[in-house]
């Protein structure tokens, strides 16, 4: 690829923390190192992930009564920018943008954040998606035939675990477990799971265990359940909820000895070599990666929609992994050769170079942008009345 100009673009409903716009902010930067890059936002917060990149140039205030005004300049900075790529890092950007955006010669390109496949997706020209299950989906479906879409799943960073004299909480002798998580309902059974997990090793094993809880609390009844079960099961659960915490949750992996997690966090304690556990929709415990799980859960990008076809020795894989130092010492390699295969953005930067010297150019499905228009402030309200 030429040295072209890369406008990104993405909204900012809900926290602005999520894994998405971790995503983005390391990729660009990455890509900034050889390409012209730029990224504005739009909604009605600022991300304090995306504010602090490097490429930053802009966000714009989304205010309904104002939403006209507001896109024009949207367009008037796309034409002044005049990049050759835009890309949008999810759909609310995409479908708040896509029906006015200025006619051109660049190429727009839409990321597919992982999640659950949605028969409502809007159509474009360009799509990547962080999973095989996404992709499938799309292949799947007549809309979609002419559409370029390609699978390059969460790129991640590797991370260096926070130096010794930083640390804030200090490690004992307890095997530490971690799931960076928002408290929410959304993920209310990996956190019910992780809890019930530590109950169960508390009842079977002598080692000592310990749940780390690390995210912003967005459903205060479900915070007030987890400490409520911390009192009932009367186990060791650490639940740290405060910016300094949440802002960069990575910076405190070095608490773990094993991460429970899902999508993008499971691939930054990858890089760290942490052993791994994952979500399994139909078990009652976090799910151990290992050769056998791995790729099942990586269809779905480690998502909670994971389903297992065996998980009767789960749990005695769980309690072996805190009882062999052996079989540890495996399963910490085994994650750590898995972030370098599929995770690593070193080594998967190429994947979106490929991409947008393939893709299409064009602003997406030019047969239907006026079949969108009359419902286009529904979609509007609706996208901000469940921000």
């Amino acid at each position: 690829m030429e040295k072209n100009k890369i406008l990104y673009i993405i909204s900012t409903i809900g926290t602005g923390r999520g894994g998405h716009y971790h995503s983005l902010n390391h990729v660009s930067c990455k890509l900034g190192e050889a390409y012209n890059v730029e990224i504005i936002s739009i909604g009605p917060e600022l991300s304090p992930v995306i504010s602090k990149n490097l490429y930053f140039k802009k966000h714009f205030y989304f205010k309904l009564g104002q939403l006209v005004r507001e896109i024009n300049k949207i367009n008037y900075y796309i034409k002044k920018t005049n990049p050759d790529i835009i890309h949008f890092f999810d759909k609310h950007s995409y479908n708040f943008l896509r029906v006015f955006l200025i006619e051109g010669s660049h190429k727009v390109i839409l990321t597919k954040c992982g999640g659950a496949n949605d028969e409502s997706y809007p159509y474009a020209d360009n799509i990547i998606a962080f999973n095989n299950e996404n992709k499938d989906f799309f292949k799947s479906k007549n809309k979609f035939r002419d559409s370029f879409i390609e699978v390059i799943p969460n790129r991640v960073n590797d991370l260096k675990e926070m130096p010794y004299e930083k640390q804030k909480i200090k490690k004992d002798n307890h095997f530490n477990f971690v799931r960076i998580t928002r408290i929410t309902n959304q993920y209310k059974k990996s956190i019910m799971n992780s809890i019930k997990l530590i109950k169960e090793l508390n009842n079977v094993i002598d080692v000592p265990v310990r749940l780390y809880i690390i995210g912003v609390i967005q459903d205060r009844p479900l915070y007030n359940e987890i400490i409520r079960l911390k009192k009932l099961y009367k186990i060791q659960l650490e639940v740290l909820t405060t910016e300094y915490y949440t802002i960069e949750a990575s910076n405190f992996l070095y608490l773990a000895d094993a991460v429970i997690g899902t999508g993008r966090g499971l691939m930054e304690a990858a890089s760290l070599g942490k052993v791994l556990l994952t979500i399994g929709s139909n078990s009652k415990y976090p799910i151990l990666v290992n050769k056998e799980t791995y790729d099942n859960a990586f269809h779905t990008n480690f998502s909670e929609r994971n389903k297992f076809e065996n998980t009767l020795t789960n749990l005695d894989n769980i309690k072996k992994m805190l009882l062999n130092r052996k079989y540890y010492e495996e399963l910490s390699s085994f994650s750590f050769e898995k972030y370098l295969s599929d995770f690593s953005l070193n080594n998967g930067l190429q994947k979106y170079i490929n991409f947008y010297n393939e893709s299409i150019i064009g602003n997406g499905h030019k047969k239907d942008k006026m079949k969108i228009v009359k419902p286009y402030l529904k979609l509007i309200k609706n996208e901000y009345k469940n921000k």
